[in-house]
C-alpha cells in the first residue's frame, strides 16, 4: 500500500480547506447572484382604427423593470395586414444603443447600455409604427422579451402583451 508523503497531505489538505472556503463565499454570494435582472410587465397599446394606407402608432412599455442592461423585444404582426415603418422606433433609454430590425417573426428591438453605463430600472416606454396595407383586424403582439443584467443573467416573459387593430377599407366613391 502507497502511503502520501508530508508534502502531498499539506497540499491535499491546501485544496480541500480552498475548495470549502470558495464554496462557503458563494453560498454567502447567492442572494446576490439570485436578484438578477427583472423584465417587469408589458403594456401594449396601438391606434385601434385606421383606414388602409393610415399609419399605425404603437406605444409599448416595459414596467417595474431592474437591473437591465441590455434586452430584446420582438414586436410581432400580421404582415399582410402591416408594414413596419423602417426607422420608426424609438431610441431606448439615454446611455445606450438601440437596432430595429424587421424579420419575418416580427421587429427586434435590441438595446444595450454602453461601456461600464451603469444598468436602469423603471419603466422604459419605446414606440414603433407601421403603415396598414388591408382592411380587416390585424395583430401585434410582444411574442418574447429579454432583459439581461451586467453578468449576463437574464429573465424573459413570453407571450407578453396583444393588440387588435380593426383596419377599414378606403370608401368606395359614388358616381355624380
Amino acid at each position: 500500500m502507497h502511503e502520501s508523503s508530508p508534502r502531498r497531505r499539506r497540499l491535499r489538505s491546501a485544496l480541500v480547506a480552498g475548495g470549502l472556503a470558495l464554496g462557503l463565499s458563494l453560498v454567502g454570494a447567492a442572494p446576490a447572484f439570485a436578484a438578477g435582472p427583472t423584465a417587469g410587465t408589458v403594456t401594449l397599446y396601438a391606434t385601434p382604427t385606421v383606414t388602409v394606407g393610415d399609419s399605425v402608432d404603437v406605444e409599448l412599455s416595459l414596467a417595474g423593470t431592474a437591473d437591465v442592461f441590455s434586452y430584446e423585444i420582438v414586436v410581432g404582426y400580421d404582415h399582410t395586414a402591416l408594414s413596419y415603418v423602417a426607422g420608426s422606433a424609438s431610441d431606448g433609454p439615454a446611455g445606450g444603443f438601440t437596432s430595429a430590425t424587421d424579420s419575418a417573426d416580427g421587429v427586434h428591438l435590441l438595446y444595450t447600455r454602453l461601456g461600464t453605463s451603469p444598468a436602469i430600472g423603471g419603466d422604459i416606454p419605446l414606440t414603433l409604427q407601421f403603415t396598414s396595407l388591408a382592411s380587416g383586424a390585424a395583430n401585434i403582439t410582444v411574442p418574447s422579451v429579454t432583459v439581461v443584467d451586467t453578468t449576463g443573467g437574464t429573465d424573459s416573459l413570453t407571450d407578453a402583451a396583444a393588440f387588435a387593430v380593426v383596419i377599414e377599407a378606403l370608401p368606395t366613391p359614388t358616381p355624380t
